[in-house]
């Protein structure tokens, strides 16, 4: 069987986070996800979007494509592809979130709530570009 997903595919540019989010949402819409779990799924979409676009491709030009579909018939997907630099969370560090505000390094939340408010969250880096996959279990009546 045959996986039916919807696909956009925008210049990398912070002036398309408003079109990503409406393809996101039309999407939660179609698969008629609820509210809360469409919110967080947007959330998520626009931090990833907002990754690629500063850290991807730096001063260059480049395209972002967002794919979504349903996974089982209930798990919802975000795949967001690039082919900008190469990207690994490893050598991301963890932020901590337990210290005073004044003592926390700018930056670095971005992953860590994209773990939180979804289920799935993988990333693969090759020669071809960047692939992130989240996936919300269950989202999908």
């Amino acid at each position: 069987m045959r996986t039916r997903f919807e696909e956009i595919r925008l210049a990398a540019d912070l002036a398309n986070l408003g079109a990503i989010d409406n393809f996101v949402t039309a999407c939660c819409k179609r698969w008629h996800v609820n509210e809360s779990d469409s919110f967080e799924i947007q959330l998520a979409s626009d931090e990833a979007a907002t990754n690629i676009i500063h850290h991807a491709y730096e001063e260059e030009e480049g395209v972002v494509t967002i794919r979504c579909w349903v996974r089982d018939g209930h798990d919802f997907c975000v795949e967001l592809r690039d082919s900008g630099r190469p990207f690994d969370p490893d050598e991301i560090e963890a932020p901590d979130i337990k210290a005073p505000l004044e003592d926390r390094a700018i930056g670095g939340l971005g992953i860590h709530m994209m773990r939180k408010v979804m289920d799935e969250v993988s990333f693969e880096s090759g020669d071809t570009g960047n692939r992130l996959l989240m996936v919300k279990r269950s989202a999908v009546p």
